[in-house]
């Protein structure tokens, strides 16, 4: 399939939307058609101010223009037309029926049905949309699920389906698993009758909610309790699959689990339902009471009766409808760790439960994890590796994911190190997150005790570390993803080449602590962009990015920095990536930016600050990047002793004190 092509998609669905967005943020154009051109452009608006966003760019959604069903000409130019309407048979079939006419010799037909058979929906079509068809079965929303469970039929022509699973993990950047045609396919018919199991077995067992969680978590691997995966998918969406599959599966072995019990049906009843965690304050609910109190501290067990209890009963559920579902136990377990980031899927666990052997396939070489390529060096703040071909890699995992001195120092090695024996260098983080910046609480010590010389000394440091990665005699490559804050970011900001997975949030945070970005992140950005203006919008603004792309947008990348399409992708190909450079001549460096007038940057903050938009302090901080920015030579050396100093005055001062201890007591930012 194109890399940019025209998709179409009928019906508005939430679902269908974000079908819509997805192939949006890939670079596609897509027609979204409803019953009526109204409601198509109604829910083209809701996307618009869909949080959290399911567009890379606000500016995407011109990318998709709304339709009217009744007119389907458009699908005999489509690559690809995915059916999202109401979950009803003879509706599906009708549309089928209608689309016969308008495919084209090279168009891909995909419903998003999710209990339905696809073999019923395809009965009387013609042999042209039999091949051409298969299940497409996305999560909601799209862009923030990689799972896409792909169903084909007996008639589905396999070089086509082959075609579709590359682009939709390469374009898409999803994970494909190949399932069989049965409700519920894989990853919601296994987590809809685990959960429910679970539920009552917790019941039965007069268990808490927390200890329940603490058994089904991280202990066994997976990223949340089942109950705390419960509330992020939401009772009700789980009720409802449950109810499908119940009437789908009238000999599912677990259909009579398949209900809620009393306590929780009358919390709906009398409106008393708050999720099993609720979000406002610390409570949990009590199964037996149906009630919130204040959690248990808890200390799970691995060898608890109870656990052992799920993971059997799983077990044997899944032993007994696998052969429905999906062609292999792999195909299980891809579905479960990539629809619900569980580190090991259920049959990896009762493999390792019960001692026995279970042969796992190598992922293919695009997505081998950093953890494929044995550490040479281990440290507590990161890891040495040789990925092969002259390219190393150093892995930061300092803790709570901080960056201190000694990590970056750390690092320093690992560049000696890279550039003595390696053609290039490849700096990645070990959690989700590349790094979450640096603790204010040792600047806050700092100033508790008047100590405003280990402040100079620490931005100092920061600085060379920094200019010196900047620098580096071989090429460096940084694959970065999740959240990167404050100084964190800035860190970002200096190393030569980045490779971003498209999840990436970035940002000079540091505003919000009343203080300015110091250890040369204000020269970077403002030698990399020459617009003092911009880069006074950047800092003051203290916002992340709600993408990579829009991280591209604001000016955190440059022309040469890429984006990765599949996040599973990102370490593979910036080794690549790093090995290319090693074969490619070195850029020039910048030139220093022109000289900028401070008046018209002045002018427009004193206009925020007479309309309310930043506070008397905010202004002052305002000032500080101005003269930073204006108030002298705009070499980089001079821009960073401008920052230092800058960002020195600003510890002395009592608002910036408020600032700092507000965030540390509370986590919150304060406004004064």
């Amino acid at each position: 399939m194109r890399e940019s092509g025209l998709g179409v998609v009928i019906g508005a669905s939430p679902l269908g939307v974000g079908i819509a967005a997805q192939l949006a943020n890939a670079g596609w154009h897509v027609r979204l058609l409803d019953s009526s051109l109204e409601l198509a452009a109604k829910a083209l608006a809701q996307l618009r101010m869909a949080r959290p966003p399911l567009l890379f760019l606000p500016e995407y959604l011109e990318r998709i223009e709304p339709g009217n069903l009744n007119d389907l000409t458009a699908c005999l130019e489509a690559d690809w037309v995915v059916e999202a309407v109401a979950e009803n048979l003879e509706l599906k079939r009708r549309l089928l029926q209608r689309l016969e006419l308008f495919i084209g010799p090279t168009t891909v037909v995909t419903t998003t049905t999710r209990y339905l058979s696809l073999a019923s929906l395809l009965e009387d079509r013609n042999e042209l949309l039999q091949e051409r068809f298969f299940g497409t079965h996305f999560t909601s929303p799209p862009r923030y699920h990689k799972l896409l469970e792909v169903i084909p039929t007996a008639f589905t022509n396999p070089g086509l389906l082959a075609q579709f699973c590359t682009f939709a993990e390469e374009r898409l950047g999803h994970r494909v698993v190949l399932v069989r045609d049965s409700p519920g396919f894989v990853a919601t018919r296994v987590f809809t009758a685990h959960f429910f199991d679970v539920l009552h077995l917790a019941l039965e067992s007069e268990l808490d909610i927390e200890q329940v969680d603490a058994l089904t978590g991280r202990l066994i691997g997976r990223t949340r309790g089942i109950f705390q995966t419960a509330d992020q998918l939401g009772l009700d969406s789980l009720l409802q699959q449950a109810r499908a599959l119940a009437t789908a599966l009238p000999d599912d072995p677990l259909h009579n689990r398949l209900t809620l019990p009393v306590v929780l049906e009358t919390m709906l009843a009398n409106r008393t339902w708050r999720g099993f965690w609720p979000r406002e304050g610390n409570l949990v609910l009590d199964l037996a009471t149906g009630t919130y109190r204040a959690p248990q501290a808890v200390h799970p067990n691995p060898q608890d009766a109870f656990l052992v209890w799920v993971q059997e009963s799983l077990f044997a559920y899944l032993d007994a409808i696998r052969p429905q579902i999906a062609t292999s136990e792999v195909a299980v377990d891809q579905a479960m760790e990539w629809g619900f980031g569980w580190d090991k899927g259920p049959f990896v666990l009762e493999a390792e439960r019960r001692g026995r052997l279970y042969a796992v396939p190598s992922p293919a070489p695009e997505y081998l994890e950093l953890s494929h390529w044995p550490v040479t060096e281990q440290g507590p703040l990161g890891a040495f590796r040789d990925l092969g071909d002259g390219v190393a890699c150093f892995s930061l995992h300092p803790p709570q994911n901080r960056l201190t001195m000694a990590t970056l120092d750390a690092l320093l090695v690992a560049l000696e190190r890279a550039e003595r024996d390696f053609l290039a260098l490849v700096v990645t983080g070990e959690s989700q997150d590349f790094t979450a910046g640096f603790s204010l609480q040792r600047w806050w010590q700092a100033i508790a005790h008047g100590d405003f010389d280990e402040i100079e000394s620490d931005i100092r440091s920061a600085q060379a570390a920094y200019l010196r990665l900047s620098q580096a005699r071989v090429p460096v490559v940084g694959a970065v993803q999740g959240f990167s804050r404050g100084g964190g970011a800035e860190l970002v900001l200096h190393l030569p080449s980045l490779h971003l997975a498209p999840e990436t949030y970035l940002g000079l945070t540091q505003v919000s602590a009343g203080l300015l970005p110091s250890f040369g992140g204000i020269a970077e950005l403002f030698t990399r962009l020459g617009d003092a203006r911009q880069v006074l919008q950047l800092v003051m603004g203290g916002q992340m990015t709600t993408s990579a792309h829009e991280a591209q947008r604001r000016g955190f990348l440059r022309p040469t920095d890429t984006i990765a399409h599949n996040g599973d992708r990102l370490f593979y190909e910036a080794r690549q990536q790093a090995l290319e450079l090693s074969e490619a001549p070195r850029a020039s460096a910048a030139l220093s930016p022109a000289p900028c007038d401070p008046a018209p940057l002045r002018s427009a903050m004193a206009e925020l600050h007479a309309a309310g938009r930043i506070t008397a302090h905010e202004l002052r901080l305002s000032e500080a990047v101005i003269q930073v920015l204006t108030g002298g030579p705009n070499d980089a050396a001079s821009l960073r002793d401008r920052e230092r100093i800058a960002c020195l005055e600003l510890c002395h001062e009592p608002l910036t004190q408020a600032r700092i201890r507000h965030l540390l007591e509370t986590g919150q930012p304060l406004r004064n």
